[in-house]
Formats: C-alpha cells, sequence, structure tokens
C-alpha cells in the first residue's frame, strides 16, 4: 500500500464528492476545503486513521452548513506523521 489521494464525482453536479486515500500506515489526516481566496470552508477530518484505503464524503456545505456557492475549490490532504500532502481542485455545480 502507498499513500495516495483521489477525487470521485468530481466535478459534484448532484450527490456530494468523494475523497478516497490510502495509507500505507496509521497517521493523523487533515482534510480541509478552500475556496479560490484560500479561505477555509470546511474542515472534513482531523484525527487518527488507520493504515489502508478510506473515503470521506463531503455534500457541498461548509463548517456552518451552510450550501457553498458553485464554482471552483481545492480539497487539501495532509497525512501529518508522514508528511505526505497533496491538494486536488474540486468544482462544484450543483
Amino acid at each position: 500500500m502507498v499513500n495516495f489521494v483521489n477525487l470521485g464525482n468530481n466535478p459534484v453536479v448532484a450527490g456530494e464528492a468523494i475523497i478516497n486515500f490510502g495509507l500505507a500506515k496509521a497517521d493523523r489526516v487533515e482534510i480541509k476545503v478552500y475556496d479560490v481566496s484560500g479561505r477555509l470552508m470546511k474542515t472534513l477530518a482531523n484525527r487518527q486513521f488507520s493504515a489502508g484505503p478510506q473515503t470521506i464524503r463531503w455534500d457541498g456545505t461548509d463548517d456552518n452548513g451552510r450550501q457553498l456557492a458553485r464554482g471552483v475549490y481545492f480539497t487539501q490532504v495532509k497525512f501529518l506523521n508522514s508528511k505526505y500532502a497533496a491538494a486536488k481542485k474540486l468544482t462544484l455545480l450543483k
């Protein structure tokens, strides 16, 4: 198993964005969504995950539960102990 991040259902026309990631070994993972100006919109995860494939879903809302506007967002994933980081562009059309 190697560390990886992949987005599913992108662009999001209906339903949820799916963030698939895999950990070579257990690690603390932060997953955050930012708008194009760099403002934090949503923290999806900030906790320990076991090794192996994982899935997180994002329904297009911010940290206050409000639906975000259509547009481009960036998903940042960090594996804190292994120092792995990835950022992916996500388009919200719903």
